[in-house]
């Protein structure tokens, strides 16, 4: 390369120069091929999108030049390899998702990084010929959407067999693509807000006002499939209230059978520390199903590997136990909590809802509860210590939560006084 581009490309020493990119679409004939007629129209904003993000992605120094369609190579100034390979995938992941993902148009675009030194460069200019065959020989390939986002296509098209959460519902077989998701507000009696929202798979056929149990599966297999799909409807139902500047908490339910089985929490796992941090921020998570018998050492090993990732963990605890707070004590968990259903004798439940409350005190946790009923129930939970409560008697299940709001006691009565 010329002197002149040269000192654009203010390298880290005398021998290094920085990264080169080649972003490109693989499967443009495909793209071309499904609009028809419209590509004449279209081609042109695409192309402009594009280059837009690359734009986003440019320090001072950097440049960029098209090879053909949809097809460019990238010079970042002073950039390591890892460092150039992430700034590709913010562009891939923008153009992707935010340009063809809208249309539901599944592309696959590909990059190719390199470290360059001095000597790399061509002599010209523009960054052109040369430079795109030294990364089509030295770069290092990648490929938008990655194998995770592959898989999330193939676990959208399985079938699963699972049941409404309703006790007594017998398992029914449901596509992935016919799950719904209703939000249920979790109103925290200390601070008198409601911030965080729990997540609530439901079975699309059906009509659930207020659901006051999990959507689970039959088998441990299918469950797994569940939670990840969950986790992805939660991770981006915060990304898209974060891009519009309101934030809520959204709790993710978790199997216990997912966290303690290694086949399913790998995947999981590594799904989860996937998400941005700047999203990751706004999710807790809510394992239910913990086995009764499971003993303290074991949630000790198993629940902290949340914590790294979550902002909150709540465990359900409906055990009935005389030592729930022991056995949660080196866990981590934020609260201790239990999931009440229509059926529950209310006078039983507050009882046991005293007896959690001061277990969970033990382990130093706060104490929640699920399905919060009537106002009466409510009041006795908040006398036992109880700071999290969710219910019909709270606030009705939503679809699109927007935001965390203030909320009284007061409210209790205002509503059952608007209905009497």
């Amino acid at each position: 390369m010329s002197q002149a581009l040269s000192k654009r490309i203010a390298p880290a020493s005398t021998d290094v120069a920085g990264s080169a990119s080649k972003l490109h679409l693989l499967d443009l004939a495909q793209l071309k091929a499904r609009l028809g007629e419209r590509w004449g129209r279209l081609a042109i904003h695409i192309e402009r999108f594009f280059e837009s993000a690359i734009q986003r992605s440019l320090a001072p120094g950097d440049s960029y030049s098209r090879m053909d369609e949809l097809s460019y190579v990238v010079l970042f100034r002073g950039l390591s390899e890892a460092e150039a390979q992430m700034k590709c995938e913010t562009v891939l992941r923008d153009v992707c998702q935010r340009l063809f993902g809208e249309h539901g148009m599944h592309v696959k675009m590909r990059s190719l990084v390199a470290n360059l030194t001095m000597a790399d460069l061509p002599d010209d200019l523009v960054p052109g010929k040369a430079l795109d065959e030294l990364l089509e020989r030295r770069g290092k390939e990648s490929f938008f959407p990655s194998g995770v986002c592959e898989r999330k296509r193939e676990e959208n098209a399985v079938s699963l067999r699972l049941k409404s959460g309703i006790n007594g519902a017998a398992y029914e077989a449901v596509a992935a693509t016919d799950i719904d998701y209703l939000y249920r507000p979790v109103w925290d009696t200390h601070k008198h807000v409601v911030v965080l929202y729990l997540c609530q798979p439901v079975l699309r056929a059906r009509s659930w006002k207020s659901p006051t149990d999990f959507c689970t599966a039959e088998t441990e297999e299918d469950q797994a499939i569940l939670d990840m799909i969950v986790l992805r409807e939660c991770a981006a139902r915060a990304e898209r209230l974060h891009h519009r500047g309101s934030r809520i908490l959204v709790a993710i339910p978790l199997a216990f059978t997912t966290l303690v089985r290694g086949r399913f929490w790998t995947p999981f796992g590594q799904a989860y520390r996937d998400i941005p941090p700047k999203v990751s921020r706004d999710l807790a998570v809510l394992v239910f199903g913990i086995d009764p018998g499971a003993p303290g050492v074991r949630l000790a090993q198993e629940v902290p590997k949340l914590n790294t990732t979550a902002h909150k963990v709540f465990c359900v605890e409906d055990s009935g136990a005389s030592n729930s707070g022991v056995r949660f004590n080196a866990t981590g968990a934020r609260a201790l909590g239990m999931s009440l259903m229509p059926e529950d004798d209310e006078v039983e439940a507050a009882d046991r809802l005293e007896r959690l409350a001061k277990q969970a005190r033990a382990s130093s946790a706060e104490t929640f509860v699920l399905g919060v009923r009537t106002t009466s129930l409510a009041l006795r939970a908040m006398a036992a210590g109880v700071r999290y409560m969710e219910g019909p008697a709270i606030r009705p299940a939503c679809r699109d939560p927007q935001h965390a709001f203030a909320q009284s006691v007061e409210y209790l009565y205002s509503q059952k006084l608007a209905k009497a």
